[in-house]
């Protein structure tokens, strides 16, 4: 088939670069390298909840295609078991903010693929708040029963996570 001279062409803007499946990956990097735009604009993801630790950064990522929660929502939200079950992809940001155990409960949780992205190395760990420690104590029972883990910081080095993609290139910051 050959198109006629008053034909219109349409050339493919964005090709896909195909990406090996991984139902647990890591994206690690400095800010501003690009995880979360990368995994946002792959094409090849679909159905993607993006899952920052606040609300505030969730309406960032308001482009139209892309639903959203909150760490919180799905570790602790009245309805996390449906949400954990409902997109094809996670895309956790910000990491760092989660203790290893709430890491673990994610991973276990989500029914779909699971994209941690952050810097744990160099961005804020997380917090125990008040609110956590009331929602795992109602969980285990008492607060000396919750188990340790929940009071360690992410472990990039889990062997949970299958893929860990580490980004160097900033897109943010100009160096000379």
């Amino acid at each position: 088939f050959k198109p006629s001279s008053n034909a219109i062409v349409i050339k493919p803007r964005h090709i896909t670069k195909p990406r090996p499946y991984h139902r647990v990956e890591m994206f690690d990097g400095e800010g501003g390298v690009g995880k979360t735009y990368y995994n946002i604009n792959d094409k090849g993801l679909r159905d993607i909840c993006y899952v920052p630790h606040s609300w505030k950064l969730a309406s960032t990522q308001d482009n139209g295609g892309i639903s959203r929660a909150t760490h919180n929502t799905l570790l602790f939200g009245k309805d996390s078991h449906k949400l954990c079950n409902k997109y094809a992809v996670y895309l956790i940001d910000e990491c760092s903010m989660l203790s290893k155990g709430h890491q673990e409960d994610l991973i276990e949780k989500i029914g779909g693929r699971v994209i941690f992205m952050g810097d744990p190395d160099c961005q804020l760990q997380f917090i125990m708040t008040a609110e956590d420690e009331e929602a795992l104590t109602k969980r285990f029972g008492c607060k000396n029963l919750i188990p340790a883990e929940y009071y360690q910081p992410f472990d990039k080095e889990s062997s949970l996570i299958q893929n860990i993609v580490t980004l160097t290139k900033n897109y943010r910051i100009k160096c000379d």
